[in-house]
């Protein structure tokens, strides 16, 4: 008789209100009266990211039983994340860069950290890199140069009989595996 698998969990505690509410956590002050204030909001948030894992639930073997942990993930700073954390909207963000001279430099500053760790995560597979390669902006490209010449004939006409049904059953192959 084969023995039953006693699966046990042992994971944080995911159905707590305050952990689900992701989306309602804010920076301290989001007025932003200086650039000093919004690089200190985006330093507040970066810390929440990190502090604020992801968690994969994963099964392992233990001793004959199915045990799952939750296992955390890096958690990928962005600028929606960021706009959401400090409540505004990220038309409000692009205003901001493009209409007030003085934040346009920690903007950048700002939006540099989020690609640099992005980047740097995805590079050393912590994050998935495709993902993140196109949020990037990132791309593989591919160019092929030359001509192709397609009103070449072939000459049938010395193939011996063997060669033509050859020919007839790799066609036919070739037709079989395009369906």
């Amino acid at each position: 008789m084969a023995k039953k698998t006693q699966i046990t969990v042992d994971t944080p505690d995911f159905s707590s209100p305050e952990d689900n509410r992701w989306w309602e956590r804010s920076a301290s002050n989001p007025t932003f009266d200086s650039p000093e204030e919004l690089w200190a909001c985006a330093c507040e948030y970066f810390k929440w990211s990190q502090d604020n894992p992801l968690y994969d639930i994963r099964p392992f073997q233990f001793k004959g039983d199915v045990v799952f942990k939750a296992v955390p993930k890096k958690r990928a700073f962005s600028l929606p994340g960021l706009c959401n954390f400090l409540k505004i909207t990220m038309g409000k963000w692009q205003y901001m860069k493009n209409k007030k001279a003085e934040f346009t430099d920690v903007i950048c500053k700002i939006e540099q950290v989020i690609f640099q760790q992005k980047f740097e995560n995805a590079a050393a597979n912590i994050l998935d890199a495709v993902m993140l390669s196109k949020d990037l902006g990132l791309k593989e490209s591919h160019e092929l140069s030359g001509s192709v010449n397609t009103s070449s004939k072939i000459d049938l006409c010395n193939l011996s009989n063997s060669e033509v049904r050859k020919l007839v059953n790799i066609i036919e192959k070739a037709k079989k595996s395009d369906v």
